[in-house]
C-alpha cells in the first residue's frame, strides 16, 4: 500500500496580471485534512485543478504520489471527461 503524497515547491501562476499564487510551498500526506478558504476568483480551484493534472502555464514542482481523486465541483466539468 503507498500512501498518497502531494507536494508543492515554489508554485507561481498569474493570469495576465492577476498573481494566483507566487512561491508556494507546502505538503500533503495520507490522512491529513485540509480546507480551502478564499475569494472567489482567488485560485481555490485552480489549485486542485493542478493538483489533479490539469495542465496550466506555471512555474515550479508539482509531485503526487500514490491515487489523487478529485470531483468536480459542478456537472459540466464530467462532460469532456474519459470513461
Amino acid at each position: 500500500y503507498q500512501s498518497a503524497q502531494v507536494d508543492i515547491k515554489n508554485l507561481s501562476l498569474n493570469f495576465g496580471h492577476k498573481v494566483l499564487f507566487d512561491d508556494l510551498d507546502f505538503r500533503l500526506q495520507n490522512g491529513d485534512k485540509v480546507t480551502i478558504v478564499g475569494d472567489n476568483g482567488s485560485g481555490k480551484s485552480t489549485l486542485i485543478n493542478l493538483i489533479a493534472g490539469k495542465n496550466y502555464d506555471h512555474s515550479g514542482q508539482i509531485s503526487t504520489r500514490g491515487k489523487i481523486g478529485y470531483l468536480p465541483q459542478s456537472f459540466e466539468d464530467f462532460e469532456n471527461q474519459p470513461t
